[in-house]
């Protein structure tokens, strides 16, 4: 069996709400890399009822904007071929 991808690459420097993210559904903790060339570190968590939600380390951007450490909703997903798209919902 192959290991998991534990990268998400991310097409901004940012995370937002409506961007769809797309990663290995085996992995749960992920290495984020940012069009920029910044870097964070992401866990995939649920809660009691399943509902899976995107905990996000703080980082700072390449232009030095500090981003802080946030948990993200997520308010779909769609599985294919072990990769899972999910859609980012607003941050708590």
């Amino acid at each position: 069996m192959a290991a998991a991808d534990s990268t998400i690459t991310v097409p901004y420097s940012h995370l937002f709400p409506g961007l769809t993210l797309e990663f290995d559904s085996a992995a749960g903790e992920y290495d984020l890399i940012f069009a920029d060339g910044s870097q964070s570190r992401a866990t995939l968590l649920h809660d009691e009822s399943g509902t899976p939600a995107l905990h996000v380390d703080a980082y700072a951007t390449a232009a030095a904007t500090a981003i802080p450490e946030r948990l993200w909703t997520i308010t779909s997903t769609r599985e294919d071929g072990g990769r899972t798209q999910a859609t980012l919902g607003r941050a708590m």
